[in-house]
């Protein structure tokens, strides 16, 4: 199981902010949450979510979703952020 944080808005849409889900992608992960907590599915699918895996930006493209998943992984959610 991976473990997963929650930042920001995602945080407050879950009413959590850390626990353990089981999944063997990035995609299940993704999938697996949208299905948990279906108000904030559209945003974990979205291009702009910032995913962090294991402490590190976690890459995005078309085959983002295939990364696999070690159930000591820790993967993080949030808005996009931005600034300068």
């Amino acid at each position: 199981m991976a473990r997963v944080t929650l930042f920001g808005a995602f945080q407050d849409m879950a009413g959590w902010r850390t626990r353990e889900a089981p999944a063997q992608t990035l995609g299940g992960l993704r999938e697996a949450l949208a299905a948990e907590y279906p108000p904030f599915a559209e945003r974990l699918a979205h291009p702009s979510t910032m995913v962090i895996m294991n402490g590190a930006i976690a890459p995005r493209g078309q085959h983002a979703d295939d990364t696999p998943l070690s159930p000591d992984d820790e993967v993080g959610f949030g808005p996009p952020v931005s600034g300068g």
